[in-house]
C-alpha cells in the first residue's frame, strides 16, 4: 500500500526505493535492498527529494537545498549544502556526483 516516489537501480549489489504512504507529500521512507530482495536499511525522509542516483557503493540523494551521499546501508558519507537551483544528480562509481542545474553543472568531490 505504498507509492513509489523515486528509485535508483544502478548501485553495486543494491537498489534504492523511495516509498511513501501518500501520492503527494514529503514523508517517505528511503529503503535499500540487496540483490536477493532483502532489506539492507531504511531511513525516514521528511524533506523533498528532487532526484536520486546510485553507482558503485554509493547513493546520491538530491534534496531541495542539499546533496547527501549515502552508503548502501544508508550511512551518510558526504554532504553538500547550497544546491538551491540543482534538479538532477548523477552518481559515479568513484564516489563523486555530478550535480545538474538548468544552466550549469558541477562535480562534487567528497
Amino acid at each position: 500500500n505504498l507509492y513509489l516516489h523515486n528509485y535508483a537501480l544502478d548501485g553495486e549489489n543494491f537498489t534504492a526505493l523511495l516509498l511513501g504512504k501518500y501520492q503527494a507529500g514529503n514523508i517517505c521512507e528511503l529503503t535499500t535492498f540487496d540483490q536477493e530482495g532483502q532489506e539492507i536499511a531504511t531511513l525516514e525522509i521528511t524533506e523533498e527529494v528532487l532526484d536520486m542516483s546510485a553507482a558503485g557503493e554509493y547513493l546520491a540523494v538530491l534534496y531541495s537545498d542539499s546533496l547527501v551521499i549515502y552508503t548502501a546501508d544508508l550511512q551518510e558519507h558526504a554532504r553538500l549544502e547550497g544546491t538551491d537551483y540543482a534538479g538532477h544528480v548523477i552518481m559515479d562509481t568513484d564516489g563523486t556526483a555530478m550535480v545538474i542545474a538548468s544552466t550549469s553543472a558541477w562535480r562534487f568531490l567528497p
